[in-house]
């Protein structure tokens, strides 16, 4: 096991739910749904002892800011993992973009 295996840091995950414009109707129940599972997993002692830290934007119902975003997640907030609302829109932007595509 490496240095980096023994740590108490929290899992920085990504999460992209529109919480404004037209699709806020349907992300924000799923950006609830998201947040209470991460609220549970914590609650339970987190994921090998390390609590999940939600890193949360708002990509405003525009396509092109779910890819921005997704980048901003991973190279600016180090988060390695995102969760996002699936649409042909959304998941066409984020995976265009070859920062966001790294190791998915």
């Amino acid at each position: 096991m490496t240095s980096s295996c023994k740590t108490s840091e929290p899992w920085r995950v990504g999460v992209l739910f529109s919480q404004s414009g037209y699709m806020s109707v349907i992300e924000e129940t799923q950006l609830r749904g998201t947040l209470t599972a991460i609220d549970e997993i914590n609650d339970s002692g987190g994921i090998n002892g390390r609590p999940i830290e939600p890193i949360i934007y708002d990509p405003g119902s525009d396509s092109r800011n779910y890819g921005l975003l997704a980048k901003k997640l991973m190279v600016e907030d180090g988060c390695s993992t995102e969760r996002g609302f699936i649409s042909w829109g959304r998941t066409t932007s984020i995976r265009a973009n070859p920062i966001a595509s790294c190791g998915s």
